[in-house]
């Protein structure tokens, strides 16, 4: 054939993964570009974080208002669970009706020019309870803990154990059982993986997520979802444009729990 008598062909296994857990600034450009339509759907769309709302409802409003901010579409299906709903790390969206002092998930991503973004919002209904004060302080923590572990030669694996520490310090220890995050770029879930039993390791122009997240079963869940843009200099958080921070009680008089936004 073309290739001759004495060539061999092999199977190579996670070739293209690698090269594409590596983002050039063309790239990181167009992650941006998703992660902007996401950020303004969400501002946009807070109006309707509120009682009387079902999750379903919610979750169309996000998914308009992401494509009247210019993506393609949702990144993939529009997670809003409230309540009890919150406790499942995998939620999908019910008919469920908010309620005054819901602890609400929202998981979301636009995509756009066939690059996605992702990012998870916890947003309180009213004055948090003492122990889910607690675990959104908790969260909170550890992706502080985990965007201090994150630079150039970590192993992936160190970053997700510097948010785990940083929960079960907060009395939580195995209410995380998911990983810390995942690369995203042309898919949603790409290399690298940020877990506990990740061999990969992180290196400049990686673009990833860093989601810890504490879920109390039947009961409330919370979890904040940054991406970031690893480079030489260090960890560059893309999805600031969100206020998430959670303060000691609700002193932003919408019933969302956080403050004034920072953009």
């Amino acid at each position: 054939g073309a290739l001759g008598d004495s060539c061999e062909l092999e199977l190579t296994a996670g070739l293209v993964e690698e090269l594409r857990s590596l983002k050039d600034g063309g790239e990181v450009d167009l992650i941006t570009g998703a992660i902007h339509c996401a950020c303004v759907a969400f501002g946009r769309a807070r109006h309707m974080i509120r009682p009387g709302v079902t999750e379903r409802e919610l979750a169309a409003e996000l998914d308009y208002r992401m494509m009247l901010a210019g993506a393609d579409g949702p990144a993939f299906d529009t997670v809003v669970a409230s309540g009890p709903n919150s406790s499942l790390p995998h939620a999908g969206i019910t008919d469920r009706i908010l309620a005054p002092g819901d602890l609400v998930v929202i998981d979301f991503g636009a995509v756009k020019d066939g690059y996605r973004s992702d990012m998870t919002r916890t947003v309180p209904l009213g004055r948090p309870g003492t122990r889910e004060l607690r675990a959104l302080n908790a969260v909170s923590g550890a992706l502080e803990a985990a965007l201090t572990a994150v630079s150039t030669g970590v192993h992936a694996r160190d970053a997700d154990l510097a948010a785990r520490k940083h929960i079960e310090e907060c009395g939580f220890g195995d209410k995380f059982p998911h990983g810390l995050g995942h690369g995203v770029g042309l898919e949603v879930h790409e290399k690298p993986s940020l877990s506990s039993k990740s061999p990969d390791t992180l290196e400049p122009g990686m673009v990833f997520t860093l989601e810890p997240g504490v879920y109390i079963e039947g009961q409330f869940g919370a979890r904040i979802e940054e991406m970031v843009h690893l480079t030489p200099e260090g960890p560059v958080v893309l999805t600031d444009r969100v206020p998430v921070r959670p303060l000691s009680g609700d002193r932003s008089g919408d019933g969302s729990g956080k403050g004034p936004s920072k953009s």
